[in-house]
């Protein structure tokens, strides 16, 4: 799944584990829009992904998306906000991409007050 995920960064891009099975993904220079896609394009590309030597087993992933913003105080806030996030997607259902409520307004996404979610017909592939 890691691997997945890393042929899918760009040069710069860092991905590394925290915790158990959970992954943080830094995306220098990205905007909120531009994360936002990535993770969609991860979780779609992990959906698809048939795991060797292991038949019948389907792995998803939810995504939590946050924003290293002036403001925000660094990094411990930045992973707080992306692990709010991240839980709000598992509790909407899994198989999902969340960001900071500050970041994706509800509104935007067409759901109301709903958890913000990225609509995947909003995403385009980015390529390799």
């Amino acid at each position: 799944i890691a691997g997945v995920m890393r042929d899918r960064l760009r040069r710069g891009d860092v991905i590394a584990r925290f915790g158990g099975e959970e992954f943080v993904v830094l995306l220098p220079s990205a905007g909120i829009t531009e994360a936002a896609r990535v993770a969609e394009d991860l979780r779609t590309r992990v959906a698809a992904t048939q795991l060797a030597g292991i038949a019948g087993v389907d792995v998803r992933i939810s995504v939590g998306v946050g924003m290293l913003r002036a403001g925000n105080a660094g990094a411990e806030r930045l992973l707080a906000d992306a692990d709010a996030a991240l839980y709000r997607a598992k509790e909407a259902g899994r198989d999902r991409v969340c960001a900071t409520p500050d970041i994706v307004p509800a509104a935007e996404n067409g759901r109301g007050g709903d958890p913000p979610t990225l609509d995947p017909s909003q995403v385009r592939d980015l390529g390799p």
